[in-house]
């Protein structure tokens, strides 16, 4: 990405959650941080990756509620930002911290496996 692409991609990126935090009154997006924005090299396309605390139902109801909010999002991108072209947002679940986990449990698991049969063999 180039360096340009960079910045607009923080300035949106900082847009959003000052309008998922601040100016909308929706309470299912008090709960969305938007983790990584991306944009394309011609600016017309951003992708903007969020995760939001609570359970299933919570990430139903944030990502519902964004659907809902995305053109007004985008409209208001298009006021606040000085582009030839508002860009398309669109929004995708980061799931990153989430596998991250998953793959930390599957490690403690391994080591506990270790230590049981180190102890096996240490009894002998």
């Amino acid at each position: 990405m180039s360096i340009r692409s960079e910045k607009v991609a923080k300035a949106i990126q900082r847009e959003v959650l000052l309008l998922l935090h601040g100016e909308f009154s929706d309470p299912r997006l008090q709960f969305i941080t938007i983790t990584e924005a991306t944009i394309t090299p011609d600016l017309r396309y951003a992708r903007m990756f969020y995760t939001c605390l609570g359970d299933d139902n919570a990430k139903k109801e944030a990502r519902k509620s964004l659907r809902t909010a995305t053109k007004l999002i985008r409209r208001t991108i298009g006021k606040r930002i000085k582009l030839k072209f508002a860009p398309e947002i669109v929004f995708e679940y980061d799931d990153t911290a989430e596998q991250t986990e998953s793959i930390n449990g599957v490690f403690k698991k391994i080591e506990e496996q270790r230590r049981k049969a180190g102890q096996g063999n240490a009894d002998r």
